[in-house]
């Protein structure tokens, strides 16, 4: 199967040899290509770990947008096989987006959570999303007008 052998070959990458260093970066991009090939064959569980491995490289690397991106094709893969993994990941995602100033794809991802916990009929959990989404929501536009004002 071509997707396992790209994501040993992005595991291999990350052995320290004599004289070479771990490559996290090329890593981070051939466990990306994994998750890709193994979304292709539908094997959700195992795209889902590459795109994880990718988003803690990238994130090792500071490569904040491009973990970003592999965080959330991890939610959306373990949306289908793994619902709460997914909300785990959902949850680190919107911190991801607010730590970096992205208040609008926090709030954005939070709308999200609160719709799944509403899918759940966790009436409560899913308030408390939508009243944290309006807070992050609220700090973009607060962002927005510092910028205006400078």
């Amino acid at each position: 199967m071509e997707a396992s052998a790209k994501y040993t070959a992005a595991e291999n990458m990350l052995v320290k040899k004599l004289f070479r260093k771990p490559d996290y970066e090329g890593a981070a991009d051939a466990f990306v290509k994994a998750g890709n090939l193994f979304k292709i064959c539908q094997n959700y569980q195992r795209a889902g770990e590459s795109f994880g491995r990718a988003f803690q490289l990238y994130q090792r690397e500071k490569s904040m947008g491009q973990a970003q991106q592999a965080l959330n094709n991890a939610i959306n893969c373990y949306n289908i096989v793994d619902p709460t993994k997914s909300a785990e990941l959902l949850e680190e995602l919107i911190k991801e987006y607010a730590s970096t100033g992205k208040f609008l794809q926090a709030g954005k991802a939070c709308i999200q959570q609160a719709e799944r916990l509403e899918e759940n009929q966790q009436w409560v959990d899913a308030r408390k999303c939508y009243d944290r989404a309006i807070e992050l929501l609220k700090a973009e536009t607060n962002a927005d007008s510092d910028m205006r004002n400078a």
